[in-house]
């Protein structure tokens, strides 16, 4: 995965704080399991390395469109088995 950083217009407050990594490895490692490559790969660029849209895009060779796609449905496969 992308160390690249970035800094984030939009709040990480739209998922719960036992997404982050020093709340809750354990759910990393479900959403590991969990979601397609490309969804958890979105969803750590997002969370993890603060990283706006429009970088993931880029990082994943994707439309900004497709990376708000990714990361909604990311959110809501985890939600529903939270």
């Amino acid at each position: 995965m992308s160390t690249l950083s970035s800094s984030s217009r939009i709040p990480l407050l739209t998922l719960p704080s036992e997404f982050f990594p020093e709340h809750g490895g354990n759910l990393w490692k479900r959403a590991a399991k969990t979601l397609r490559p490309k969804e958890f790969e979105a969803l750590w660029l997002r969370y993890v390395e603060n990283q706006n849209v429009a970088t993931i895009a880029r990082t994943l060779a994707v439309s900004k469109i497709y990376v708000r796609y990714l990361l909604f449905r990311a959110r809501k496969k985890l939600m529903s088995r939270v």
